[in-house]
């Protein structure tokens, strides 16, 4: 058998002369003149050709196939409640797990425990103990595989007395345990805190905590994840009122020397020396999203926790790749970057929550010697509302991180000269529209542009001027978007002239995302630049918005913990074009 590929048209052509050979060439003819005058895929007509299905799906794929579906088209729990929890009558919940299956695929999964090793149970309402049973006879049949699951039950705020605890169906379970993805309240986890079992297989832990409105107060450490030597990736977060915050670290015990990734949001005590303490710790970390500060700090708290952390020990995380920071109030970033050193970064992302208030200007400061001390390849530099950059400003911070930096996003950061971090990044041998000449000196043009090998950029910033909103089309036209007559191949140039061609194509901006606050600022001019570069294959993405809703939807999107290079952006339908 040939190892090549069988196409759509050879399969038809090898079946044509199998049925002529079987049937002779008239009657084969004869057949072929009968099926044609029926319409294509008439399924009304009942016909169907048996002999075409003359093979079957082999064992294995098929199983692939069902592994590979999502769990919420196999587990399906049609259950009304009431907003006290109660059971309806008429709507009693029912587990259906693949019922209308033949004989063939039921004994092929009943026989697969890979397929049962993910249970998915969300949204998880009510007080059935059917619920509980049916989940544990799932996860059962899973036999000696790595179990992975997920249990949802963030619907209902409050939780009558006699409800039972969804948790009762993963405990059993706990030597098999690999991923758990668990979102309920807080007084329900207690199952899951007091377990003195070790959890050898669990290796990522995902922990919201939901309606916490409750002031519990643990009467013992939580030791659960001590108990759990394979454990690499836990993600611990809250959601909270202002009123009743849950400093859950400060009764659990967490085994961070051995964590690669760790997301902490709305837990602990908000005292960057205690991030400090962690970072200290994690050496092996490779991805941190950590919350610091609140809006209750005033000046003397924070000379105070100045004090403190000057005694901590300097954190060294060699590994670390990735650094989100989400602060508040009076302690921005700075409280914590001062102490650390990560020579692996490659990503760091601050998202500031500013109040009111005289504020310092240290963050820019700080950045740099961070970057002096680390000497770190950042590629992606994402700050939203950072407000102390008006010290020495962003630009000796970039031209450290220039060869490797390729993501740049500036967003709401008052106090910084934006205009003046954005002229810096125009190419040097920029020319107008207008200009027939080629640049004479091409001498020195990687030193010489900021950030030159920068493929996403992101401004929001507040422009009063036509001129400081054109300060970024030429930000994008000298990125290779400027020069078309460069790339008619056809046409004899002199050396410098290909050079800067060369360049060009080999440093071209290839994302932008812009807000503008003054719709004014944007003149018919600015928009066909916008329009022309985006034909040239610029993804452009500009957007009237004002800067206050700019700020609501970049925090609300980082504190459901979303990634994108870009918060806030991308679902306000206000387009310029």
């Amino acid at each position: 058998m040939s190892s090549t590929l069988i196409t759509s048209r050879k399969l038809q052509k090898a079946i044509a002369a199998t049925r002529t050979a079987r049937l002779g060439p008239l009657e084969w003819q004869r057949k072929v003149k009968q099926q044609s005058t029926l319409l294509p895929y008439d399924y009304s007509s009942r016909t169907c050709d048996t002999s075409l299905i003359n093979t079957r799906l082999p064992t294995e794929l098929l199983l692939e196939i069902l592994i590979r579906l999502p769990l919420t088209e196999l587990v399906k729990i049609p259950c009304t409640c009431s907003l006290l929890g109660e059971r309806r009558f008429g709507h009693a919940p029912t587990l259906q797990v693949l019922l209308r299956v033949c004989h063939r695929w039921r004994m092929l999964l009943l026989g697969c425990p890979k397929f049962w090793s993910s249970f998915e149970l969300a949204p998880a309402t009510g007080q059935y103990k059917y619920h509980v049973e049916q989940g544990r006879e799932w996860l059962s049949r899973a036999g000696d595989c790595p179990l992975k699951v997920a249990l949802s039950n963030s619907t209902s705020k409050r939780y009558p007395s006699g409800m039972l605890d969804f948790l009762d169906m993963v405990i059993p379970f706990h030597a098999q345990l690999h991923e758990v993805d668990i979102s309920l309240g807080l007084e329900l986890f207690e199952p899951f805190f007091n377990m003195t079992a070790t959890l050898s297989r669990l290796e990522k832990a995902t922990l919201r905590i939901s309606a916490a409105a409750f002031d519990t107060t643990f009467r013992d450490r939580i030791r659960t994840f001590m108990n759990a030597p394979a454990l690499k990736e836990l993600d611990l977060s809250v959601h909270f009122s202002l009123r009743h915050r849950v400093p859950i670290l400060r009764y659990m015990d967490v085994p961070y020397h051995q964590l690669h990734s760790l997301t902490l949001r709305n837990v602990g005590n908000y005292d960057p020396a205690f991030v400090i303490q962690i970072l200290v710790k994690a050496h092996n970390l490779q991805k941190a999203v950590l919350s610091v500060g609140v809006h209750d700090y005033g000046p003397l708290e924070l000379d105070m926790l100045r004090a403190k952390l000057a005694h901590q020990p300097a954190a060294n995380c060699p590994s670390l790749v990735h650094l989100v920071l989400l602060t508040e109030g009076l302690c921005d970033a700075s409280l914590v970057l001062e102490k650390l050193t990560a020579p692996a970064l490659e990503t760091l992302s601050i998202t500031h929550s500013p109040k009111s208030g005289p504020h310092p200007g240290l963050f820019d400061i700080v950045l740099l010697d961070f970057q002096k001390r680390s000497n770190a390849p950042l590629k992606a530099l994402r700050l939203r509302f950072v407000d102390r950059l008006h010290t020495i400003g962003l630009i000796s911070s970039l031209k450290l991180v220039g060869e490797t930096l390729e993501e740049l996003i500036v967003q709401s950061c008052s106090g910084l000269d934006v205009c003046s971090v954005l002229e810096a990044m125009v190419h040097p041998s920029w020319m107008s529209e207008t200009a027939d000449a080629i640049p004479s000196f091409l001498d020195g043009l990687r030193s010489d542009a900021l950030v030159p090998n920068l493929k996403r950029l992101g401004i929001a910033a507040q422009f009063d001027s036509e001129e400081q909103v054109d300060i970024i089309l030429d930000v994008v036209g000298s990125r290779g978007y400027h020069y078309p007559r460069f790339y008619d191949s056809r046409r004899d140039y002199g050396p410098e002239a290909l050079a800067l061609r060369e360049w060009l194509l080999n440093h071209k901006l290839e994302r932008l995302k812009y807000v503008v606050t003054e719709p004014r600022t944007l003149t018919p001019k600015a928009k066909k630049r916008l329009a022309e570069f985006a034909s040239r294959g610029l993804k452009v993405d500009a957007t009237v918005l004002p800067l206050w809703r700019a700020r609501e939807l970049c925090m609300r999107l980082e504190l459901e913990g979303e990634d994108e290079y870009f918060h806030g952006i991308t679902e306000i339908p206000a387009r310029i074009f």
